[in-house]
């Protein structure tokens, strides 16, 4: 299910106001607006993890490489407005651009024989769990996703690039708790004893941190510490 995750930061990441999703068991359907993928995007999808391309098209790559994992019949993309939409039908035994999907939107869906796809319920739960701090209309199977909300919260920031929800730990005496968000999807957690004056559990977007090899750790950087410091300076 880690490509459904994938391919929601994509979407955030292509500034889409919308998106709308359809999981079954034997289909995973995802639409949305904003911007387009390029023609490269499309007839390469693998390039940025390569190459170290922009940020949507590395969680379009990470996206269908974890579809492929399921051996799906079929996988298939489409993007792009007009003249300039294209479209990739992709499986592990052939992949063939084509163009003249009428449609402006972005697609994304995966299709399995019955029984060899991933769990339809455990997909939903998993979007379920790590949506969040995203600025945009989420429908999973037509039910509306909420934001993450931040249980008696004494404090909203943005700064640095970082846009955090506060509220005060249950006890003081433990850790700090930061709750992690790149792209509008849960990236994992972290803890330090010294954060802030007050042990707090914060929820904090930021789109520049890095992940792990595994893509289920922020990596420990220059740039985790610097989320540290904005909140210890709340």
């Amino acid at each position: 299910d880690d490509f459904a995750v994938a391919w929601l930061r994509a979407a955030v990441a292509s500034r889409a106001a919308r998106l709308d999703i359809v999981v079954s068991a034997r289909s995973f359907r995802m639409r949305f607006d904003g911007d387009a993928f390029s023609h490269v995007d499309l007839t390469d999808p693998f390039h940025a993890l390569l190459d170290g391309g922009e940020a949507r098209a590395r969680e379009l790559g990470f996206g269908l490489l974890g579809a492929l994992r399921f051996e799906p019949d079929e996988v298939w993309l489409a993007s792009g407005r007009g003249a300039g939409r294209s479209r990739l039908s992709v499986t592990l035994r052939r992949a063939q651009p084509e163009t003249g999907d009428a449609s402006e939107d972005t697609v994304l869906e995966a299709r399995w024989r019955p029984g060899a796809g991933p769990s339809a319920k455990e997909v939903a739960a998993r979007l379920r769990s790590d949506f969040g701090l995203a600025n945009l209309k989420v429908t999973l199977n037509g039910e509306v996703l909420a934001p993450v909300p931040a249980p008696g919260l004494v404090g909203w920031l943005e700064a640095g690039g970082a846009d955090c929800r506060l509220w005060l730990a249950p006890r003081m005496d433990e850790k700090s708790s930061v709750h992690v968000y790149l792209f509008g999807a849960r990236a994992g957690s972290v803890e330090s004893a010294l954060v802030a004056p007050a042990q707090v559990e914060a929820l904090v977007r930021d789109d520049r941190l890095n992940l792990d090899a595994s893509r289920s750790k922020v990596v420990q950087d220059a740039e985790l510490e610097r989320v540290r410091e904005v909140i210890a300076d709340a």
